[in-house]
């Protein structure tokens, strides 16, 4: 036993029209006055650089880099010394370790 009955079956008032697919890419709304290709710099080779609320960003192995800031130091410099800051760590933490390697050879003979 058919729970509409047999001669009631859904019809929709009428037929949804047809969309058209729309472009997966932003780019093309893009507007020329708003990046420019000098804003950009993408005729350039080199590092990645952009401009963000007057502060210019350099990509550069894998991270962004602030340069041209009001701060004494750069950004550059700054992460130059942080890399550094991480090396001489790890280099003193491995001198730790066998300078106890060593104490405990002496100790043992």
């Amino acid at each position: 036993m058919p729970l509409f009955g047999k001669n009631k079956g859904f019809t929709p008032a009428q037929k949804a029209p047809r969309r058209r697919a729309a472009s997966l890419s932003n780019l093309s709304s893009l507007d020329d006055s708003v990046y420019s290709q000098n804003e950009l710099q993408l005729d350039q080779e080199g590092p990645v650089r952009i401009r963000l609320g007057g502060q210019e960003l350099v990509f550069e192995d894998g991270n962004w880099i602030a340069e041209g800031g009001s701060g004494a130091v750069s950004s550059r410099e700054v992460a130059r010394l942080k890399k550094l800051n991480l090396q001489l760590t790890e280099e003193n933490n491995m001198l730790k370790y066998k300078n106890e390697i060593l104490l405990d050879m002496v100790s043992v003979c």
